[in-house]
């Protein structure tokens, strides 16, 4: 599928290049680069401009129209203009009736017919797709791509392109479909993302050089062999340069040079799993063994979720804590040492690998090439290997235990393998896939954490007598609740803190942790739940979900019924305890509220209704162009020192727990009473004082009861 670019280089105060080259490398990663179509901007000699244009866009499968904040201005002020490309590229495609998706960038209005030149008003019809620039562009850009895929397919005789059978790095030389694009489309293409992706290095430029300690020594004595014959390999902590420098053949700019540090030794496999050793753990042959290759190959066609399930059942057998390698600790293992593309130096890639060259296009027995200096085979070639972390783009500044983002749309895997050929054999080098993917070229290695140093106890919190909290969000998840519907989660870890204020102060203890939404549930988390929204005036379907009653939510055919199937193996959907509640909200602090005693402006939407004088809330909010006298999408304002929004002020929120007066002593994961005839609510509203959004604040109604500004977070609990 051929997928046309339009937009304006000086929309979005000149930063659209910037935006849109994100764009391309994503689309390129899908689609093939040579199949993304755009800056066209000059016309071959001898061709007629408006023939050339269309001729151009008629290339293309579906277009795409990038609208920032400026593209009406322009394309308006721009109208007299002979020869304006991207007025031209929007007329050719509606002239065409080609599928156009217009992308509308963060808050910027869809157009009407009346902000366009007539010629182009007709793109104001077309369902549009709303993207952010921020920390989610990518898991949304992984949604705009279902959105395109789905309007080709819409298509009497079109198809979307489906899976590739095979892992192949995304940074492909050469693209696998570029069909019949035209020389001038590709030089195009291949200029503007040359331009953008110098823009983007020239922006993160490797900082001097630092001074890296000398390698790690070996300490085979802690070598261990596991109960199914993999030799654990012990890797000393140490300080390593991670990535590439630009000057490295095959170099992206995704592997930006940088200092990284790892505080904890741990153990890794001498060699990726075998077929032999997956059906040790998992008590069957995995589905892509074959006689003909026998068990001593690597184990292949496995997702992160199983590579992952796999460690889990090996940490049971063994009681031991196995994982799959973060990105960092896969590269130090890798390197062994070394600064240069491959862990051998001066190795012949021949001996060191099996790659597209010298495989047969086929898989290998392990352990069959030359060892790096810590006694590790196949890091290059054979299969690549999952890791644990989300895909991200390195920065150049230091690093210590990195773990890669929170969340993110692909899991990173690394190695190449034996039907990749060079430059992708390097120990810099990375790719990545969603979760789910699996190839006949992707497989596993393991890692074990220590329990206990060799050398030093290693930190643990099995025994002490006072857990804590954590000093941030430990990590999120995302669970599908209805079609095309996520909640987002951040984990709360067991701990101890200081419930309550004044003289009901007091400590608490929760033993298990538990996963508490990042937002309120919103309106249309809600619709697409329930399967109807409310009949109430409506700023749109993100902000929180109101009116509604302890009874509609957590009743026989409430919310949670409704969504109970799809929580994962082991957890409910739950609402949280009020203890729960608390926790999350203060987030480690003993403050009135999250960030201090005092209240401050613009911190919370409370004191935001008519008549309201608290605060200088209302005028604040004005001034920043925020709703007044009502509440606000989700994620309007900051989040707490954990991650979670709103927990003070926009509405109130149920808590699982029937009222009880706080009881005067410590207690252990309270529940309050047994029974009752009201329910407890916390955190305030934008309706309410101030004062009621502490993190200590306690409300209480009837279950059935649905307040204006009554709302709620859902959480996830461990199945008694």
């Amino acid at each position: 599928m051929k997928i046309f670019l339009s937009y304006r280089t000086a929309d979005m105060d000149g930063q659209a290049p910037f935006y849109v080259g994100k764009i391309f490398q994503r689309f390129s990663q899908n689609y093939g680069a040579g199949n993304i179509i755009m800056d066209m901007n000059i016309v071959p000699p001898g061709a007629r401009f408006d023939g050339y244009v269309k001729g151009m866009v008629g290339q293309a499968d579906v277009v795409v129209v990038i609208i920032g904040p400026q593209w009406a201005e322009l394309m308006r002020h721009r109208a007299k203009e002979a020869q304006d490309f991207v007025r031209a590229e929007v007329e050719a495609a509606l002239l065409l009736d080609l599928p156009i998706v217009p992308v509308v960038v963060d808050d910027t209005v869809m157009p009407t017919p009346s902000d366009l030149p007539e010629s182009v008003e007709g793109i104001t019809g077309k369902q549009r797709f709303r993207l952010t620039s921020g920390a989610e562009l990518n898991s949304q850009l992984g949604r705009l791509i279902h959105h395109i895929d789905a309007a080709v397919v819409a298509i009497p005789g079109a198809k979307a392109v489906g899976p590739a059978i095979s892992v192949r790095p995304h940074r492909e030389v050469k693209p696998k479909n570029r069909g019949q694009t035209s020389m001038i489309a590709w030089l195009g293409g291949t200029i503007i993302a040359a331009t953008v992706i110098l823009t983007i290095a020239t922006a993160y430029k490797l900082p001097a050089h630092k001074q890296v300690p000398e390698r790690p020594d070996r300490d085979p004595t802690n070598d261990y062999l596991n109960t199914i014959g993999d030799r654990m390999v012990w890797c000393l902590p140490g300080t390593f340069l991670m990535g590439s420098p630009e000057t490295e053949v095959g170099h992206s700019k995704d592997e930006m040079q940088h200092q990284v540090t790892l505080t904890q030794g741990f153990w890794i496999g001498a060699h990726e799993i075998t077929q032999a050793q997956w059906k040790l753990v998992m008590g069957a042959e995995h589905e892509s063994y074959s006689d003909a290759m026998g068990t001593d190959v690597p184990v292949t066609q496995v997702t992160w979720g199983d590579a992952v399930e796999f460690c889990n059942k090996l940490s049971q057998r063994e009681k031991r804590n196995y994982q799959l390698p973060t990105e960092a600790q896969w590269e130090y293992a890798c390197r062994a040492g070394t600064t240069g593309p491959n862990n051998v130096e001066g190795l012949d890639l021949n001996l060191l690998a099996w790659h597209e060259g010298n495989s047969d296009g086929k898989l290998h027995l392990t352990g069959q090439k030359s060892r790096n200096y810590w006694g590790l085979q196949d890091m290059h070639g054979n299969v690549f290997e999952w890791c644990q972390d989300w895909y991200h783009e390195f920065g150049s500044e230091p690093a210590t235990d990195p773990k890669g983002p929170e969340t993110g749309e692909f899991r990173v895997y690394r190695g190449s393998a034996f039907d990749i050929g060079n430059p992708y054999h390097r120990s810099a080098y990375r790719s990545w896939n969603k979760p789910d993917h699996k190839a006949p070229n992707l497989g596993l290695r393991i890692v074990a954490l220590p329990q206990t140093r060799p050398g030093g106890a290693a930190p643990t919190t099995a025994g002490t007598a006072k857990p804590e909290g954590p000093a941030g969000p430990i990590s999120t998840r995302d669970e599908v609740i209805a079609p095309e519907t996520k909640v987002r989660f951040i984990f709360c870890p067991p701990g101890k803190f200081i419930m309550g204020e004044g003289t009901a102060a007091r400590e608490v203890t929760l033993t298990e942790g538990f996963w508490l939404g990042e937002t309120e549930i919103s309106r249309g988390q809600w619709k697409a739940v329930m399967g109807k929204g409310q009949d109430v005036p409506n700023r749109g379907l993100r902000v929180p979900v109101d009116q509604v009653g302890w009874d509609d939510i957590a009743g026989r055919a409430g919310f949670l019924a409704k969504i109970q199937s799809k929580a994962p193996p082991g957890w409910q959907f739950a609402l949280p305890t009020e203890a729960q509640w608390e926790y999350a909200c203060r987030a480690g602090t003993s403050t009135a509220y999250s960030w201090g005693d005092q209240f401050v402006d613009g911190k919370a939407n409370v004191a935001n209704a008519p008549g309201t004088a608290e605060s200088q809330q209302t005028g604040y909010f004005e001034s920043k162009g925020l709703p007044t006298g009502s509440t606000m999408a989700v994620k309007s304002l900051g989040a707490n020192p954990w991650g979670f929004y709103d927990m003070h002020g926009n509405v109130w929120e149920w808590c699982q727990d029937w009222f009880e007066e706080p009881p005067s002593s410590s207690s252990t994961d309270p529940q309050g009473a047994a029974s009752g005839d009201l329910k407890l609510l916390k955190g305030g509203s934008w309706s309410d004082a101030e004062s009621q959004a502490k993190s200590a604040a306690r409300l209480r109604y009837f279950p059935t009861f649905q307040g204006k500004s009554f709302g709620f977070r859902l959480a996830l609990i461990p199945k008694p």
